[in-house]
């Protein structure tokens, strides 16, 4: 066995074997400006936005379930809300597992069409039957499948098609979408309280899932390519080469081109070879580092963390204009206030994605993220509301923490992801990781009973704090760094496998 396995990477080796170095004039245009670079790239991004925009309508439902405090404050604990929140998490556990099956056997413009109509089907029952409880569930179970698949498939297919100086941000750019739309609802939600009888929230939400779906599909058709090692899979390496040329906005075949088809075509080549159990081949360990950074994403975004962020950033900033007591309108304030930073940090890592190590800004970011999580808790356990000059600083320490979060954590998550297994595990494995993280958000709602009682929330920060500071350190000396190298080093690097000499083109 051990012989043939020699002999199959000998081949490899001689089919696969060209010049090393790149001719003069031949290189990845390193003359172009920043704008002339990203101009000419801009049919990558554009490839997946399809994909990015079903995304963006399901950060609607995020921040309906995570963010909506205000009004949440009186329901928060009952049957109807859990089924409420379970209804969403459910439908995208069943959406990864779906994306994972059909996502190597069909095109990519039909799981958009697919994913659009589904969210749309679901933001109509917003729209409609916002009256009738049921209905409304069924609309975020929907919702929640529609965002499962587009998520699974658009990580996929960006990651495959992006240049390798332009992953990080590509990839990034999911976080974003996310963000933006939570906090268009967290700004609707400032206007929605003051004229009952009006347009409903779930109303407004299914009318704007409607638009971002609506845009994604008609975007689709023009706008998409195929993933390049979707058709490799399937031997069809013109149309390949094709997609490549088009993608990079080429009139003909370059070097960089001619390079990267061939080690996607090795990279594809090894990895049919392989066995898709997602527990053989050294793919444990991709998976669990994959898994303890979800861990941390979901214990720096969860409803008990933000109910309790967005609590004291009112008493920090609003209780001179709302009282001390955070009512609705304090906490719907408070609530834009928070995302707006985390918004914004995510526009900051569209930017600089790739310009810094990914190890060190996540390491970085998770770090800040403990120690000012630690010193908010702390500070706010005690009564500032009367001591004056320091109040504030609890506020502060909230917004720190969201910066923090949105410049490292929660971008990383979805750029390293994009990275770590090889095409033979990877959709499964992102699966599985998808399903990790709705688990535990369900897992937390369901201590929900018990929010109200400050000694529990505490316990539940504090163990937040030694969680995600135990798996930075693990993260730190296991996870490896992937900036500005390809697929298939990133894969092997994460694994530990090595790559073979003599057959690396990038």
């Amino acid at each position: 066995m051990k012989n043939s396995v020699n002999d199959f990477h000998k081949r490899l080796e001689r089919q696969f074997s060209s010049a090393n170095s790149d001719p003069p004039g031949w290189g990845r245009n390193v003359n172009l400006s920043y704008c002339e670079f990203m101009q000419k790239n801009k049919p990558q991004s554009n490839s997946i936005a399809g994909g990015l925009l079903v995304l963006g309508a399901g950060g609607y439902h995020i921040a309906w379930l995570l963010w909506k405090l205000p009004e949440w404050r009186d329901y928060i604990a009952t049957f109807n809300f859990f089924l409420h929140f379970f209804c969403w998490y459910f439908g995208n556990i069943i959406g990864s597992i779906v994306g994972a099956a059909i996502v190597t056997t069909w095109e990519k413009k039909k799981i958009y069409y697919l994913c659009g109509t589904t969210s749309t089907i679901g933001a109509i029952l917003f729209i409609a039957c916002y009256h009738i409880n049921e209905l409304i569930m069924v609309g975020r179970f929907i919702a929640g499948v529609s965002h499962g698949i587009a998520y699974l498939t658009t990580i996929t297919h960006g990651a495959e098609n992006v240049i390798k100086e332009l992953r990080g941000r590509l990839i990034s750019s999911i976080h974003f979408i996310i963000y933006s739309s939570i906090f268009t609802v967290c700004v609707v939600m400032l206007y929605s309280y003051p004229a009952p009888g009006g347009i409903r929230i779930e109303q407004m939400i299914g009318i704007l899932v409607i638009c971002f779906t609506l845009m994604g599909v008609a975007f689709t058709p023009c706008l998409t390519y195929e993933s390049v090692t979707f058709l490799l899979h399937r031997n069809n390496e013109r149309q390949a080469l094709e997609n490549m040329i088009k993608l990079r906005n080429e009139t003909f075949v370059t070097w960089s081109i001619s390079n990267d088809l061939q080690e996607l075509k090795l990279m594809v080549a090894e990895d049919k070879v392989k066995s898709k159990n997602i527990v053989k081949d050294s793919n444990k360990r991709p998976l669990l580092l994959m898994l303890a950074l979800s861990v941390i994403s979901v214990l720096s975004s969860n409803l008990i963390l933000n109910t309790h962020l967005i609590e004291i950033t009112a008493k920090s900033f609003l209780s001179t204009f709302y009282g001390t007591y955070p009512g609705i309108a304090s906490t719907a304030v408070a609530s834009v206030i928070l995302v707006t930073f985390r918004y914004c940090s995510g526009l900051v890592m569209i930017f600089s994605g790739d310009l810094f190590s990914r190890k060190k800004c996540l390491r970085l970011s998770a770090a800040i993220a403990a120690l000012s999580l630690l010193a908010t808790h702390i500070l706010s356990s005690f009564n500032l509301e009367n001591a004056s000059g320091i109040n504030w600083i609890p506020g502060v320490l909230t917004i720190v923490f969201q910066i923090s979060v949105g410049a490292g954590v929660e971008p990383m998550l979805h750029v390293l992801m994009s990275e770590a297994f090889s095409t033979a595990k990877k959709y499964w494995s992102i699966a599985l990781v998808v399903t990790l993280h709705s688990l535990m958000q369900m897992a937390i709602v369901a201590g929900l009973h018990s929010i109200n009682e400050s000694i529990i929330a505490s316990i539940f920060i504090y163990l937040s704090v030694v969680l995600i500071a135990l798996l930075t350190l693990v993260l730190h000396f296991k996870l490896p760094e992937t900036r500005g190298i390809s697929l298939r080093q990133a894969r092997d690097e994460f694994t530990k496998t090595g790559i073979i000499e003599g057959i690396t083109y990038s």
